[in-house]
C-alpha cells in the first residue's frame, strides 16, 4: 500500500488549526481563505514573515507536517 495521502493546507489551516480570519495589528490570516496573508496598512514586511513562520511552526507541530510557503507579494512595499 501507499503511505501517503493528500490532504489541502488550507483545510488544516481552517478547521485542525484555526489560523482562518486570525489578526495580529497590522496583519493576519485572510477571513476569505486560510492561505492568503493579509497586510492591513501599518504593517512591516517582517510582521507578514513572522506570521507566516508561526503558521509554518504550528502545522509541523501540531501535524508532523513541512510545508514550504510559497510566497507572493502583491502590491507596493
Amino acid at each position: 500500500t501507499n503511505d501517503e495521502y493528500k490532504i489541502p493546507l488550507a483545510w488544516i489551516l481552517e478547521h485542525a488549526l484555526a489560523w482562518k480570519g486570525v489578526r495580529r495589528k497590522e496583519v493576519g490570516v485572510s477571513d476569505m481563505h486560510p492561505l492568503v496573508l493579509m497586510h492591513y496598512g501599518k504593517g512591516r514586511t517582517q510582521q507578514v514573515k513572522q506570521l507566516a513562520d508561526d503558521i509554518t511552526q504550528s502545522v509541523a507541530k501540531e501535524t508532523n507536517i513541512l510545508i514550504t510557503p510559497e510566497v507572493r507579494f502583491v502590491g507596493n512595499f
